[in-house]
């Protein structure tokens, strides 16, 4: 967190989700970039899964005075999308690919989920309903660990090329 701090992106804000303790970042092509870490899950919210509240960003910064690099077993826990539709991103997440949706009740989004997580891939609308223009930044694919281990690639309601891998297994690059 201190690194990214002092980097060349622009801090956005912090905020507690009761699942997690979040700090958000703008990388310098306009990407959204989210640090976080979980909380144990028996120490989730018995309510509502999800929720945003103020972040104490000076208790968590003094939790770690001296900055580290991560662990090497590190993961990006889940990714959030900019969609045109979230019908059509709920069709694709929990139809095509058997997450259940863990999160109604953000205004404009939705969070889908495999083994009881509270989200792996969030979707939303905030940026409007509008599909990038050709030849804009952003993402061009990822790899989800996929506890069926079902192997395969497909596209998501973005474009953006989604490779199901069994975990324990090297991610390969977008193609």
């Amino acid at each position: 967190a201190r690194k990214l701090l002092s980097a060349p992106v622009h801090f956005e804000g912090a905020a507690d989700h009761g699942v997690s303790e979040a700090l958000y970042f703008r990388d310098p092509e306009g990407n959204g970039l989210e640090l976080y870490r979980d909380r144990p899950e028996g120490e989730w919210p018995k309510g509502p899964l999800m929720f945003t509240a103020p972040l104490n960003l000076e208790r968590l910064l003094s939790e770690a005075p001296n900055p580290s690099p991560l662990p090497p077993e590190t993961l990006l826990g889940h990714l959030h999308l900019h969609v045109e539709s979230l019908e059509e991103a709920e069709a694709f997440f929990a139809g095509e690919l058997g997450m259940e949706v863990t999160l109604r009740t953000y205004p404009g989004a939705l969070f889908f989920a495999w083994d009881g997580y509270h989200h792996h891939v969030g979707a939303n609308i905030w940026a409007g309903r509008r599909k990038a223009p050709p030849g804009s930044t952003g993402l061009l694919g990822y790899t989800l660990l996929d506890s069926w281990g079902r192997e395969m690639a497909l596209r998501d309601p973005t474009g953006a090329e989604v490779r199901l891998s069994a975990p324990g297994t090297k991610a390969p690059a977008p193609s």
